[in-house]
């Protein structure tokens, strides 16, 4: 059927006739209202949905579209505007929908620093066992981010002792932390 002649067709009374008629209306104007509201909400689904209440409205009112009230094709596409719009402004005043299947439990936890402090603890009792020579050159290395030739030049120790302090205090802290552990 044409658009012109749905639009000249007089309005339908019955359930069978109102039926037919959304049928028609569907099988002529579907496909552009869909293109139309899926330019606006540039998403297929939601677009397809748009439609569908469209053609809802338009079985609600079929007993009242006709010619004398104008383009029925018109009608649909100010109505599919309409809700298109609707669902744009909804969207906007909510906040933005969280998928659950895709986040992560990590997101939701809370870390334990329970075990940080722990060893923490242990790192500060196995430090004290140091001499202040070894601890020295780890607070150069590791703390102040220097080189070895860099933390030789700070502490005024050639560069092969700093190498040495650091390989005996690095052994001596992990046989301290492992005996407090046990």
């Amino acid at each position: 059927m044409a658009l012109a002649t749905l639009d000249s067709q007089p309005r339908p009374r019955t359930g069978g006739e109102a039926d037919a008629f959304l049928r028609s209306l569907y099988c002529q104007h579907s496909a552009s209202l869909r293109a139309h509201v899926g330019r606006m909400l540039s998403d297929p689904q939601l677009a397809e949905d748009v439609v569908q209440e469209t053609m809802l409205r338009a079985w609600r009112k079929s007993d009242t579209l006709g010619p004398e009230h104008g383009s029925v094709g018109g009608w649909l596409i100010r109505v599919a505007h309409n809700l298109a719009i609707d669902r744009i402004r909804a969207k906007r005043a909510r906040p933005p929908e969280v998928d659950e299947a895709h986040t992560e439990a990590a997101t939701w936890s809370v870390t334990d620093h329970a075990e940080r402090t722990v060893n923490s603890l242990y790192i500060t009792r196995a430090l004290q066992t140091l001499s202040p020579g070894h601890r020295a050159v780890l607070y150069q290395v590791f703390f102040a981010d220097r080189t070895c030739t860099e933390a030789a030049t700070a502490l005024g120790i050639p560069v092969g002792t700093v190498k040495s302090r650091l390989y005996y205090a690095l052994r001596q802290l992990r046989t301290a932390i492992e005996a407090e552990r046990t």
